[in-house]
């Protein structure tokens, strides 16, 4: 899985939709992504049990229990966090875009 090229695709649909009253969409979309990302880590470790899964891949962000991030390393090989940031896109609401 790489979260780079994920992230892109991501804040794409979510700057398409923040202007419109859309939380319902946004928590589909969100739930659909944390359940892809679920069974991909099961199937990737399919010998490994679900707390060794959700320590490895799942990390508890800014209260966020359930945020896939992951460890790699840089040029430098210092480690580095790459974290899926979907969840925590703000929706404008339809009344203040009007004037």
């Amino acid at each position: 899985m790489d979260v780079k090229k994920l992230n892109p695709i991501l804040n794409g649909f979510a700057n398409y939709y923040k202007g419109v009253v859309s939380k319902e969409t946004f928590s589909y979309i969100s739930h659909r992504v944390w359940q892809y990302l679920w069974r991909w880590s099961k199937r990737r470790h399919p010998s490994k049990n679900t707390k060794w899964i959700r320590k490895r891949y799942f990390k508890t962000i800014k209260g966020n229990r359930w945020t896939f991030a992951c460890t790699t390393s840089d040029r430098r090989r210092k480690d580095k966090e790459l974290i899926l940031y979907f969840a925590e896109r703000q929706i404008l609401r339809g009344n203040c875009l009007r004037r």
